[in-house]
Order: structure tokens, then C-alpha cells, then sequence
């Protein structure tokens, strides 16, 4: 009998560690999130034309653990499908009402042509656009890292692209803006050789996607998929509200999260409530409601009590509440670009 005891104790004691241990956790999810785009267009300007005034000098290059580079492939065939995504991208979108494309390079001296008036001019002629945006280069460099224990392919991706946006002026001098972005894109995968060009080709179409959608995300406003976390304790209601959750009925799961946040007790139960309480407003746009629910939980997590065991939440918590003043600043500008939608 003592024996059938001990090891029930360690059966109980096993539980009880296990129980403890998921008392408390974070269940994360997937918040679509609208940003707006960097550029701004006047509200009348509703026909735009993208022109290829790279050819000859795009440029697209390949080195193997960061050493000597050369060149891969026809970079400007590239360059043209880039732009291509980014054309076609937002003329499916409600934003503008005609979108064209085409290319103006001087490909016999391979020498860029100058954006003068009168160019200009000719293109807004034959594509009846109002602003032209002038894609003057595109560069892609492509890093290979092969560990050959593995064989493990490592590819580092890093794209850069010069826009020039001409907008009509008041005295037939074109309002120029000139645009430059860096984006850096990695992939790789297990079985490969280092000279795979099929998987390599399958890669750079990816991301030429990526850098095209990165693009894209210029010029109009643009949703993203961000990562939030709700908490989850041993408590009747918090388990209750992650099933809502689960669900996807975040109404039902806030009725529990708020009330708990009203009777709950102690420090910590209640500033994870209005933590997940800050994660519904914003999934509402509610943006004051949210920073007003994420400074409460601030505010309970930095209670003289609690506060030494929940350091990591208020470092969390603090960045949360500044990413939301941030997308609440952002509301004006973005009501003026989503105004332009047909």
C-alpha cells in the first residue's frame, strides 16, 4: 500500500506541475491590419502610366558566401515583370481609373532617356494618363549560402528600385518625386545543390513577387497580416474565452474578457483581460478604446505587487501601446487615400 502511494503522489504531483505550467499562456492570432500607401496622390489625379526607363541598366547579380559576384540572367526581363505586377496590381484596385504601362529606354545606346517636359508630354498623350511614374533601375543580389552537411540551400535576396513620380505642375513644370527602397527577401530549402538553377529560378520569381508587392504598397493602401497575442489562464471564463476565440467569435470572447477585467481578482488576471480587450478594439479600429484598454493593462501590469514578475509584459505592452498611437496617427491620412476609391 505504501508503494501504490508513493506512486500515486507522483502521478498528483506530475498533474499539479502540468496544471501549472498551462495556467498561464498566450494564444496567438492573425489580425488583418490596413496601412496606408507612402505616396499620396491629389485626389483628381485618377490616370497613371508606369514606364520601364531601365533597360540596359538593370542589373542582377549572383555570389556564392559573400564572394566575388557575377552576373545571372537578363536583369532587365526581370525588371520588366516586376513592374508588370505592380501595374497590373493596381489597376485591378479602386483607386484609379485608368493604370498603363510600357517602356522608354533607349535600348540601341542602352543609355537612359531624360524625363524631359516634352517626353512627358508624349506619354500622357498616347496613354491619356495625368501622372507618370518613371521606374529609372532595378537591382537584385542574390547571396548562396550551401551547407553541405544538410544540403541546405540559403538564399538571401536584396532588391532595390528608382522611381521618379512626374505629377502635372501649374506652370508645365512636372512636381517631381523621387522614390528609393531597399527590400530584403530569404529563402532556401533542404535536398538542394548549390548550383540548382531550377530551384534557384523558382526563387527569384518569388522574389520578384515580393519586391513587386512591396511596390505596390506605394502607391495605395494596402493590408497586412500582423501578429497579436491574447492571454489564457486556468481561469473558467479566460478558457471559455479562448473557445470564442477559437471560434472566431471575438464578440462573445470580450463580453468574458470585460467582466473579468471589472470582478476579476487580482493585479495580473485583470491587466491580461484588458490586454485581450486592446486586441479586439484594435481588430475594430477603435483605436482609443484600444490604447485606453492597453494602458489599464499597463497600469495593473506595473502595480507595486506584481510588477518584478511582469517585466517582460510591461516591456510588451509598452511597445503595443505605441504601435497603436502609430496606426491611430495614421487614420487621417489613410481616410484621405481610401476617399479615392471609384
Amino acid at each position: 500500500m505504501k508503494i501504490r502511494f508513493q506512486y500515486f503522489a507522483v502521478v498528483a504531483l506530475s498533474l499539479l506541475i502540468l496544471a501549472s505550467c498551462r495556467s498561464s499562456y498566450i494564444r496567438y492570432v492573425d489580425v488583418e491590419t490596413v496601412h496606408p500607401a507612402k505616396i499620396t496622390f491629389p485626389v483628381y489625379i485618377r490616370n497613371i502610366a508606369f514606364v520601364n526607363n531601365a533597360l540596359g541598366s538593370s542589373k542582377c547579380t549572383i555570389s556564392e558566401g559573400g564572394g566575388p559576384e557575377f552576373s545571372l540572367m537578363d536583369a532587365d526581363s526581370l525588371a520588366m515583370d516586376m513592374l508588370a505586377i505592380v501595374a497590373d496590381s493596381i489597376s485591378h484596385s479602386p483607386y484609379f481609373d485608368l493604370v498603363t504601362i510600357g517602356s522608354i529606354a533607349d535600348t540601341s545606346s542602352m543609355i537612359l532617356k531624360r524625363m524631359s517636359p516634352g517626353l512627358l508630354d508624349e506619354v500622357r498623350d498616347a496613354t491619356g494618363a495625368q501622372t507618370v511614374i518613371s521606374m529609372d533601375g532595378f537591382q537584385m543580389v542574390i547571396d548562396k549560402t550551401y551547407f553541405s552537411r544538410t544540403n541546405e540551400l540559403v538564399l538571401e535576396f536584396v532588391g532595390k528600385t528608382f522611381f521618379k513620380i512626374y505629377e502635372p505642375g501649374n506652370d508645365d513644370t512636372p512636381q517631381t518625386h523621387i522614390c528609393v527602397d531597399t527590400m530584403v527577401w530569404n529563402s532556401g530549402g533542404w535536398g538542394f545543390y548549390l548550383d540548382d538553377m531550377h530551384f534557384l529560378m523558382d526563387k527569384v520569381s518569388d522574389a520578384i513577387a515580393y519586391f513587386a508587392s512591396q511596390n505596390i504598397n506605394r502607391f495605395i493602401p494596402y493590408l497586412r497580416l500582423s501578429e497579436r497575442y491574447v492571454y489564457v489562464t486556468g481561469n473558467t471564463s479566460m478558457l471559455d474565452a479562448e473557445r470564442y476565440v477559437i471560434q472566431d467569435k471575438w464578440e462573445e470572447a470580450s463580453y468574458l474578457w470585460e467582466h473579468l477585467y471589472e470582478t476579476g481578482e487580482g493585479e495580473t488576471l485583470r491587466a491580461k483581460a484588458a490586454s485581450n480587450m486592446a486586441v479586439v478594439c484594435e481588430m475594430r479600429d477603435d483605436f482609443s478604446a484600444a490604447i485606453d484598454w492597453a494602458k489599464k493593462s499597463y497600469d495593473l501590469f506595473n502595480q507595486p505587487a506584481v510588477r518584478e514578475k511582469n517585466i517582460e509584459e510591461l516591456r510588451s505592452m509598452d511597445n503595443y501601446i505605441k504601435l497603436l498611437q502609430q496606426r491611430q496617427k495614421e487614420i487621417p491620412l489613410l481616410q484621405e487615400q481610401m476617399d479615392r476609391r471609384r
